[in-house]
């Protein structure tokens, strides 16, 4: 029962509070009475790591080259066939360079090509995490943008700093892993709201800014990246 609960609650987004309300405790009483009634904190702190570690465990699996190949080999039949487009018919496969794509595609037997585009950006990556000053500055970048994309407050405090300044009103910019611009994005907002920031780090805290030297690491880098996506690479 404390796993089926658990799992309703995490499949209807529910609050961990039902567990406690009146309406729910009629229910079970009536329904099974012999089931002991658990506490909110019970399910929150205990039976969701539970489930989570067993979810993940589940989809990790799922998601090896070993079983996820085969799958992804047999759903791109599958698609094939949904739309009566005979194998012969196929001239190239475009891919991802992920080894569960990779094998999937060897698997039935497809002729394939990796996307430049997707090489380049896994280029551009592993380069930026091969220095370590690199991998500092961004580490603290992105702490910063967490900070105000998670704070309505944090928020309401920066944009009274940035008109008191005269800094541009806008928001600042989060880093995704699978977008090697985002980073270019995030550094470019970043420099730009610079003062902005730092008076924001000097009167309320929460992160540590950037010191001279990474700021300027900063700016060189941005450059740096800069005519890679006026390629549209």
């Amino acid at each position: 029962m404390d796993k089926l609960l658990m799992e309703m609650i995490a499949t209807d987004t529910l609050p961990f509070a039902v567990v406690e309300g009146a309406g729910f405790k009629r229910v079970m009483v009536k329904a099974e009475p012999r089931y002991p009634l658990k506490t909110e904190k019970f399910f929150r702190t205990k039976k969701m790591d539970e489930i989570y570690t067993a979810v993940v465990s589940k989809i990790k699996k799922l998601l090896s080259v070993e079983n996820a190949g085969q799958y992804i080999g047999e759903t791109f039949l599958s698609m094939l066939n949904e739309w009566e487009i005979d194998e012969e018919r196929v001239m190239l496969v475009l891919r991802d360079s992920g080894a569960n794509m990779v094998k999937g595609m060897r698997l039935v037997e497809m002729p394939d090509l990796s996307c430049s585009a997707h090489i380049l950006h896994l280029v551009i990556n592993d380069g930026l995490s091969s220095q370590r000053v690199v991998v500092d500055i961004l580490a603290k970048l992105k702490k910063i943008a967490t900070h105000f994309n998670h704070s309505v407050t944090a928020l309401q405090r920066l944009s009274k700093i940035q008109e008191e300044l005269g800094v541009p009103r806008h928001s600042i910019i989060q880093a995704v892993q699978t977008r090697w611009n985002s980073t270019l994005h995030m550094l470019v907002r970043m420099i730009e709201q610079r003062r902005a920031i730092t008076a924001y780090a000097s009167d309320h805290g929460h992160f540590s800014c950037l010191s001279a030297e990474e700021w300027s690491i900063s700016s060189n880098l941005a450059e740096t990246l800069g005519p890679l996506e006026e390629r549209n690479v």
